[in-house]
C-alpha cells in the first residue's frame, strides 16, 4: 500500500481506503488509511510482510460456535480477525525506525549512581 494512493469515494458517504477497506465517512477512511500505513510499516520492519495468523501468534479458538481469535502475547481476544491482526501488530511489534539502545547507569559497589565521566 502506498501513502500516495487515493481514498476512493463510493458515494452515499462510503469510501474505500488504499488497503481496500470499505468504511463510512471521509474522516473514518482517512484514519483507517493511516492505520493501514502503520500496520504495513511495522510488518515490513519486522520482516513479516504478508504474514499469516500463525506467524503473528494469533490463536484461533471458538466462542459460542463462532471463531474467536486470541493474542499469543497477552490475554486480548476478539471475534474479528482484522481487529486482532491490528492489535498484535500495533501492540506487540516494534515501531519501524531505530530503536533506543539500553541505558547504562554506572554505580559503585553499594548501588549509588556515579557521575558521568567527563571526556
Amino acid at each position: 500500500m502506498s501513502g500516495d494512493a487515493p481514498i476512493e469515494d463510493l458515494g452515499g458517504g462510503w469510501y474505500r481506503t488504499p488497503g481496500g477497506k470499505k468504511v463510512q465517512g471521509r474522516k473514518a477512511a482517512e484514519e483507517k488509511a493511516e492505520i493501514e500505513e502503520e500496520l504495513d510499516a511495522r510488518l515490513e520492519a519486522a520482516g513479516l510482510r504478508g504474514a499469516d495468523i500463525d506467524e503473528l501468534a494469533i490463536v484461533v479458538g471458538s466462542w459460542h460456535g463462532r471463531p474467536n481469535y486470541r493474542c499469543g502475547h497477552c490475554p486480548h481476544a476478539d471475534l474479528n480477525l482484522e481487529r486482532m491482526r491490528e492489535h498484535v501488530i500495533l501492540t506487540h511489534l516494534p515501531a519501524p525506525g531505530p530503536q533506543p539502545g539500553p541505558m547504562i547507569i554506572r554505580t559503585d559497589r553499594f548501588g549509588n549512581e556515579l557521575a558521568p565521566e567527563e571526556g
